[in-house]
């Protein structure tokens, strides 16, 4: 049961990473840079004890990947700040949604399989069907008082979601283009560290045209305390996350426990007394949905046992 246990860690540390910026209430891009510095220094040992990448393809996508998770990760953390770690995490787990979607276009030939189930392929149309009715519902009359622009967090973190739902499929084919150990320690190291640099470079241009007067700078002591916090946890959170990939004997099981992640950050909240307003029949709904499109697609997050692009 290892990979259980794994698994489980894996979810409460994912739910750390946005219960971070919740309290330290950070700009997400100086997070997110932070971050991506943090979690290469911590996988920088491990570099002597695995092979290079020898594959073009991991290279390829282990850029496309950084660019990517840069907007997403400052996304993520600045949705934190503004909307509490109890939506952004919420709201979340619809990329498992969109995830299955894409994958379809990505790999029609599982699409092709499907309409010889139909039993199936029902299955999760209405699964579907009941995450994205259950996520809207979530936010209905939920309006924040920390909106931006009148936005609820559901459209605020929309496009993060569509985001991560891309990564994913990225990051299976990166995680199938060489052994796991190497990939797994390489992309902390490239991936990650890219996207760190990269939303550090955003937040120095926007300290640079935005005045003192209009932007409070955060204290020394609080930036460093927010860098050991993000770092430690996303740093674990990759740990066990592709711990648990490697010892499930079904990837879905992985998928299907980071389903805690919401309801970690919303006992947290209730413990804390940190104000965490939701519809919880909607997000019910959406739950129900998302964990019988697991059921019914069997689509992973986590590597496949394939890949679409084969190995060259």
């Amino acid at each position: 049961m290892e990979w259980a246990v794994a698994g489980f860690l894996f979810a409460a540390f994912n739910a750390a990473t946005m219960l971070v910026n919740q309290y330290y209430k950070l700009d997400g891009h100086l997070l997110s840079g932070l971050r991506g510095m943090g979690v290469a220094l911590a996988a920088a040992p491990f570099l002597f004890f695995v092979e290079v990448p020898t594959q073009t393809r991991f290279w390829v996508l282990a850029l496309a990947e950084a660019v990517l998770s840069s907007f997403f990760n400052s996304r993520l953390y600045a949705s934190s700040a503004r909307y509490g770690a109890g939506a952004t995490s919420r709201i979340s787990v619809l990329a498992v949604v969109f995830g299955v979607i894409f994958w379809w276009i990505y790999d029609f030939r599982q699409l092709e399989d499907l309409y010889a189930h139909p039993v199936i392929l029902l299955g999760i149309v209405v699964s579907l069907a009941l995450a994205i009715i259950g996520a809207v519902l979530t936010q209905i009359n939920q309006r924040s008082n920390h909106d931006v622009g009148g936005k609820t967090a559901l459209w605020y973190m929309m496009p993060a979601v569509l985001t991560l739902s891309a990564m994913m499929i990225i990051r299976k084919e990166i995680m199938q283009s060489g052994e796991f150990l190497s990939v797994a320690t390489y992309y902390c190291v490239v991936t990650i560290l890219l996207s760190g640099l990269l939303n550090m470079l955003f937040y120095a241009e926007k300290s640079v045209f935005v005045k003192t007067s209009k932007r409070a700078v955060p204290k020394a002591r609080i930036i460093a305390l927010a860098a050991i916090a993000i770092s430690a946890t996303s740093f674990l959170t990759v740990f066990f996350g592709n711990l648990a990939s490697f010892r499930a004997p079904n990837p879905a099981y992985v998928t299907a426990i980071t389903l805690v992640s919401p309801l970690l950050v919303t006992l947290y909240n209730k413990l804390n007394s940190v104000e965490d307003k939701f519809n919880p029949v909607a997000t019910a709904v959406m739950f129900v949905g998302i964990a019988a499109l697991i059921f019914f697609a069997d689509l992973p997050i986590s590597p496949p046992t394939s890949s679409v692009l084969g190995n060259r």
